[in-house]
């Protein structure tokens, strides 16, 4: 069975994007427009692999929405893996992410080439809810 994928970014263009080229990639594909729906689709569903926006709406009118997700799926301990991915990347940025768990941080914009290469190299998928 494919891996599941949930795309997390506010910005439509990009989520259309990338779930048209991870679909064609074979992997199964949600997206989410925030936070809000983000963790909905967690609820619900078992995922493999997360890439977040960090730069969204935050849970409190914040700017970095992506790391408050990140905070969502470490705390419930979600078996998944998580790709980064900003438009303002910093070191520090980089570094909380890599602090909180997350696999790797890609740089906006980046070519879908490094996305699945970044993807293929990600660990072997846990398994998940029952």
């Amino acid at each position: 069975m494919a891996q599941r994928i949930l795309v997390v970014d506010d910005e439509e263009s990009m989520r259309k994007m990338l779930e048209l080229f991870l679909s064609r990639e074979g992997y199964r594909v949600d997206t989410a427009d925030g936070v809000r729906t983000a963790v909905q689709a967690l609820e619900k569903n078992d995922y493999q692999i997360l890439l977040i926006d960090k730069n969204m709406p935050g849970v409190d009118g914040n700017e970095e929405g992506g790391m408050d997700l990140l905070h969502h799926v470490r705390s419930a301990s979600l078996p998944c893996a998580v790709i980064m991915m900003t438009g303002k990347p910093t070191v520090e940025t980089t570094l909380r992410a890599m602090d909180q768990g997350v696999a790797c941080v890609i740089y906006k914009p980046f070519s879908l080439l490094e996305l699945r290469q970044k993807i293929e190299k990600l660990p072997p998928p846990k398994t998940g809810k029952s």
